[in-house]
């Protein structure tokens, strides 16, 4: 017999969890579900730390940060774990780079305060780096690090404590639509309904959304980071080194030492196609070969052979734009998927605005660079 809720999750990651979070605090019975156990590391919301930034080169989530910011202190606020930890960090590139204009563009647009640094400022500042002669860094002191796998441990408690129910080792394995809603069939034989549903289950949306007809185009990617050793701990602290991203054809960014000793840097995107459950955990040979040559070139002072390494997933849209909408003919179908790398950050607001959908609350219509049927 199936048991009916007034909203069910599927996906316990940064998403799932905001969902869940937000829901519950909207006074719906919600399901929470995830098929391994919350904080895996099979997914795209596990390990260290994440970035939170003011900075983008895209108005459209520019304007959507501040109340991402204001959401995750809500949450700090309501478990009593510190999650944003504002360090500063550093976009370097060059005027002539689209995305490095863009941003300098959206941060004046948007009144956001920044110094734009020239390539002896940023010698004098941040002499860990070796910098060309053309290079300029655009220094906002918000940009910070997100605990990733602490926030989404403090999103599922706060689920909890607001009223959400957790099942893990729930592996969704069919969704059915009905009258009044969907219908889902879990792994172990369990059925659960609800006239509201949120897939949020990262790279496994796409299995999920195949058998009802309304494919999306997301492609998989396995991507790279390492983690190096500096030669002067010291000169690597949050205190004295930026989170940074370097606009070029490869983007890499990277962390100062976070609750730890080694500086994290990684390529964004650009792994191999893979998926969910075929993904290898092997790494990638020709990403850290890149890692180690623009460590010895920007970061000397960094020991380049990686001290550990790691994958992680992307679940990409061809245009990077995420996807928060249902299809059409699907309204009790919230999918929120196709986060790209770049979407962490964003999560509670993410949980706020399916929660005001679901609930009729939403103050505007979806946007249309979210649409699910823009493809």
């Amino acid at each position: 017999m199936s048991k009916s809720w007034d909203a069910i999750v599927i996906g316990a990651g940064v998403m799932g969890g905001s969902a869940a979070w937000r829901l519950a605090g909207a006074g719906l019975r919600t399901l929470l579900l995830e098929q391994f156990a919350v904080g895996h590391e099979r997914g795209s919301s596990h390990g260290p730390s994440r970035i939170i930034r003011l900075s983008y080169d895209e108005a459209l989530y520019t304007e959507r940060m501040p109340r991402a910011y204001a959401l995750w202190e809500e949450l700090e606020s309501e478990t009593g774990s510190r999650l944003v930890h504002r360090v500063g960090g550093i976009d370097l590139g060059s005027p002539d780079v689209p995305s490095w204009h863009d941003t300098r563009h959206t941060l004046e647009q948007f009144e956001i305060p920044f110094e734009t640094l020239t390539s002896t400022d940023l010698r004098r500042r941040f002499p860990q780096f070796t910098v060309p002669d053309n290079e300029i860094g655009l220094w906002q002191a918000d940009t910070g690090i997100l605990p990733a796998g602490r926030c989404v441990s403090a999103l599922v408690r706060a689920a909890r404590q607001r009223g959400a129910t957790l099942l893990e080792d729930a592996r969704v394995v069919a969704l059915q639509p009905q009258d009044d809603g969907l219908s889902l069939r879990l792994e172990n034989g369990e059925e659960h309904s609800a006239p509201q549903v949120v897939l949020a289950a990262g790279p496994w949306t796409g299995p999920l959304l195949e058998p009802l007809g309304r494919a999306l185009p997301l492609e998989v990617t396995q991507e790279q980071v390492a983690y190096f050793r500096p030669r002067h701990g010291e000169a690597f602290q949050p205190d004295r080194f930026p989170v940074f991203i370097r606009h070029e054809e490869e983007f890499v960014y990277g962390f100062p030492c976070f609750e730890g000793d080694l500086v994290k840097i990684a390529l964004h995107h650009g792994g191999p196609v893979t998926t969910a459950d075929e993904r290898t955990f092997e790494p990638d040979e020709a990403a850290l070969t890149h890692l180690r040559g623009w460590v010895v070139t920007h970061l000397p002072s960094l020991d380049p052979e990686p001290v550990r390494i790691e994958t992680c997933l992307y679940t990409n849209t061809p245009d990077r734009d995420f996807v928060i909408d249902s299809p059409s003919g699907l309204d009790g179908l919230i999918v929120a998927a196709g986060f790209s790398g770049h979407g962490f950050k964003f999560g509670p607001w993410v949980g706020e605005t399916i929660a005001e959908r679901v609930t009729g609350r939403a103050s505007e219509a979806p946007h249309p660079r979210f649409a699910f049927d823009r493809f």
